[in-house]
């Protein structure tokens, strides 16, 4: 974003890092949180951060993705998604996050092994679990401009982290 890279850690603490190499870190969460998905928002005005765990055991009943302002370096105080898991798989923890082309929002679970399309006025569209043994713990998601997939898995102890490309969703 206008020349700096942002990198979300799992405590919440969001880096911005500049072409030379220097950052500044924003420490958005108290402790409890955990975080594992980062984007940015089509309108290219704040980033979007999807929550896999939230600090309130009562709170952790909803899929929580928070928003922050890239022109006032702050985080907005409503979340820009909140949505009750009755409506989504039960296991469903968020490990990614990112927008197709067409405006629809989607996140993906590396615990469930499931990818959530939202549409645009953010109403589940589908749910799909992937196969396990073809797309092992998917944690990373993105798109081409094209409609093309890029899902990322987790290193285990037998193999590397695969990249998979899927032509268009």
């Amino acid at each position: 974003v206008n020349n700096s890279f942002f990198i979300l850690k799992s405590n919440g603490d969001l880096y911005e890092v500049d072409s030379k190499g220097e950052f500044v870190v924003y420490s958005l969460f108290k402790m409890g949180f955990e975080f594992e998905g980062l984007t940015i928002s089509p309108n290219g005005k704040s980033l979007l951060l999807a929550c896999k765990k939230h600090e309130k055991k009562k709170r952790d009943d909803h899929l929580w993705v928070f928003e922050f302002d890239l022109k006032s370096k702050q985080l907005l105080k409503d979340p820009f998604l909140k949505l009750s898991k009755d409506k989504i798989i039960k296991s469903f923890r968020p490990s990614g996050i990112a927008f197709h082309p067409n405006g629809n929002l989607f996140i993906i679970s590396g615990v469930s092994n499931t990818i959530m399309e939202l549409n645009q006025n953010f109403e589940i569209v589908n749910q799909t679990k992937l196969p396990e043994f073809k797309y092992p713990q998917v944690e990373g998601i993105c798109f081409d401009l094209n409609g093309g997939l890029y899902l990322s898995s987790e290193k285990d102890y037998l193999e590397n982290g695969k990249l998979y490309f899927l032509k268009q969703l």
